[in-house]
């Protein structure tokens, strides 16, 4: 992922402005100790800064819900290394959303993490503020922020007097927010099943791809017009908010315009611009590719 915003890892928006950044999923080699727990996977993190008081690059989190441990002592736990010693920086915020007169982005902890090239775990106490006398944001999308920052130019001056302008390769693992002082809990991070995960994971992300079939069935639908089709598609758990809707493109499933003209929390209705008859089913369907896909995003932004 060379882009800005949530693709390249569930629940984890990549952001960056200016200069270069490539994330991706990587996986442990099998068998290792370095990380105990026998984790999969890993996020990297490849930063060219431009070196500029513009230029960022930084992970977060935005856990739903700023009430989402307030007036508590957390303790945030993960492991990082590099490819060299170098210094990022990790900050908890209180965001209180947007729409009427919310009250402003708190800072609440930001410190320094001072990594090697070797995987070390992390694991320090946070007093969280009481929200008492704040004003939420109307369109109920507040939340508790975790942030990793990569680069941080002066046009960011809390994270900029810690990292500055930087580049490199940054690896972030098992990253945890538990409740109240965990600092001597040495076991590693508490799996869900898989099911249960993914079922958590789609109330923000819906992603259909055909990388099992190169003429997957997305969904059914009929011709409202001679040159439109239209499609309902149900989503397996109901979102956070109506999605953004994002798509291999129209060529790839047999058409030449495809939009979410209707989003919703529980049912999106699409449209195909194609040639049919009115009235006539039709199937929405990869048109013999594996590379296709639908993809409904109602992430916190």
């Amino acid at each position: 992922m060379t882009s800005t915003g949530y693709f390249a890892d569930n629940g984890w928006s990549n952001d960056h402005a200016l200069g270069s950044k490539t994330v991706s999923r990587q996986s442990f080699p099998i068998g290792q100790t370095d990380v105990p727990g026998n984790p999969r996977y890993f996020s990297r993190t490849v930063r060219t800064s431009a070196g500029s008081a513009g230029s960022y690059c930084m992970k977060r989190q935005a856990i739903e819900n700023v009430f989402t441990c307030q007036g508590q002592k957390v303790t945030i736990k993960f492991w990082a290394k590099a490819d060299a010693p170098k210094t990022i920086a990790f900050q908890l915020s209180q965001y209180f959303g947007t729409g009427g007169s919310p009250s402003s982005l708190l800072s609440v902890d930001l410190r320094p993490i001072a990594l090697t090239t070797a995987w070390q775990k992390f694991a320090f106490t946070v007093n969280v503020p009481s929200i008492t006398g704040k004003i939420l944001g109307t369109n109920g999308n507040d939340a508790l922020m975790l942030d990793f920052w990569f680069d941080a130019g002066t046009g960011f001056p809390g994270p900029n007097g810690i990292v500055g302008n930087l580049s490199g390769t940054f690896d972030i693992a098992e990253v945890e927010l538990v409740e109240g002082d965990a600092t001597d809990e040495f076991g590693p991070l508490e799996v869900r099943p898989l099911g249960i995960e993914y079922l958590i994971g789609q109330r923000y992300m819906h992603w259909m791809d055909s990388s099992e079939s190169a003429f997957k069935n997305f969904a059914s639908g009929f011709f409202s017009a001679t040159n439109t089709a239209i499609f309902q598609l149900i989503h397996p758990v109901k979102m956070r908010a109506a999605p953004s809707f994002f798509s291999g493109g129209a060529a790839s499933f047999g058409g030449t315009a495809l939009s979410q003209d209707v989003p919703g929390r529980d049912v999106s209705r699409l449209n195909l611009t194609t040639t049919g008859t009115v009235g006539q089913g039709i199937n929405l369907q990869a048109n013999n590719t594996t590379g296709t896909f639908l993809y409904f995003l109602a992430e916190i932004t």
